[in-house]
């Protein structure tokens, strides 16, 4: 013979359940920011090259970076790089948290941009930087396209960037 509970302890049930439900999705969100984080906990020497438009209503022109960025176990990336274009050399100090969308770990950054000063303190800040990332050769290389939201013509850049494993 089957006893019915009372209706109390029923929405308590039902409400733990739902609670429940909603922490494991949490948790699966939590789980992917760690797993990916965790293969990209390393550091970068990076290249990126490509065109990019440095002055309002100019034109696309060659640039290229190169540089140094480490990850952590949180999926915060910093690091410093040397910009090279038309415009001369800048040196500039970066840093983002790294957004994974699966666990894939492809993912989106957008990084503050600082002139690195030779005291080593940030300058100014600079316009910041959107990049949509692949993590491949299990977090040895992060291959990336900066994109510009809401952007076209000569405001998107085309630049591709590859970051590799700095292996000590």
């Amino acid at each position: 013979m089957q006893t019915q509970l009372p209706l109390t302890i029923r929405i308590a049930a039902l409400t733990l359940a739902a609670i429940s439900s909603l922490s494991a999705a949490a948790d699966d969100g939590r789980s992917v920011q760690s797993y990916c984080s965790a293969k990209t906990n390393q550091t970068y020497g990076f290249q990126c090259q490509g065109f990019a438009q440095f002055a309002p209503g100019a034109g696309l022109e060659p640039m290229t970076q190169v540089g140094v960025v480490s990850g952590s176990p949180t999926g915060v990336f910093d690091g410093y790089g040397t910009l090279s274009a038309s415009i001369g050399s800048i040196r500039q100090h970066v840093r983002g948290q790294a957004i994974f969308q699966d666990r894939t770990c492809f993912g989106h950054i957008t990084y503050k941009v600082w002139i690195a000063l030779p005291n080593g303190t940030n300058g100014p800040e600079l316009p910041s930087l959107d990049i949509d990332f692949a993590v491949v050769d299990g977090g040895d290389q992060i291959l990336g396209a900066p994109n510009a939201f809401n952007a076209t013509g000569a405001d998107v850049p085309r630049i591709a960037c590859k970051l590799v494993n700095i292996k000590r």
